[in-house]
């Protein structure tokens, strides 16, 4: 009940209350923004550690043949990049 009489206030009401605020609740959006670049930098790094590890267990399962045509792959993106 009280999130819906904060959703029927009128707009000044709201504006005034931020602007008595203390400094620290406007510091809130750069929190916000770091909050979700943290996030996703974690995200990247998931991937970046999952993506190897589940590639290596594949690795490790596979059968001669497909061994050698991962390797030969690996190496060939490694010339490449070279």
């Amino acid at each position: 009940m009280y999130s819906t009489r904060r959703l029927l206030r009128p707009v000044w009401q709201n504006a005034w209350r931020n602007v008595r605020t203390c400094s620290s609740e406007a510091q809130a959006a750069p929190a916000k923004k770091r909050g979700v670049l943290r996030t996703l930098g974690r995200g990247v790094m998931g991937v970046g550690v999952a993506v190897p590890m589940v590639g290596g267990a594949y690795y490790v399962v596979s059968d001669d043949h497909t061994k050698r045509q991962m390797r030969v792959t690996v190496q060939g993106i490694g010339r490449f990049f070279r």
